[in-house]
């Protein structure tokens, strides 16, 4: 299967993507640690915890916001 990334924008920006290669900072991260992995001849990682805190902006209430804050939080689900 394969993985499907999912993107979004942090405070780091641009300038932190392009310290890795153009490529956000999880799969870059992910990647460096597979290679890690691999040369140390053992899993260096067990598993992920990626926690994520959506705080919109709740003086806005109209339908088309509300929107856009569903479909960010699907995201994370795999759906669009």
């Amino acid at each position: 299967m394969k993985t499907k990334w999912f993107y979004w924008v942090t405070s780091a920006g641009a300038e932190d993507k392009a310290a890795h290669g153009g490529v956000d900072w999880l799969p870059w991260f992910l990647t460096e640690m597979k290679k890690a992995s691999t040369k140390a001849g053992k899993d260096l990682m067990d598993y992920l915890d990626i926690h994520y805190y959506f705080s919109p902006d709740l003086s806005v209430n109209d339908a088309a916001t509300k929107a856009i804050y569903l479909r960010m939080t699907r995201g994370w689900w795999g759906e669009s």
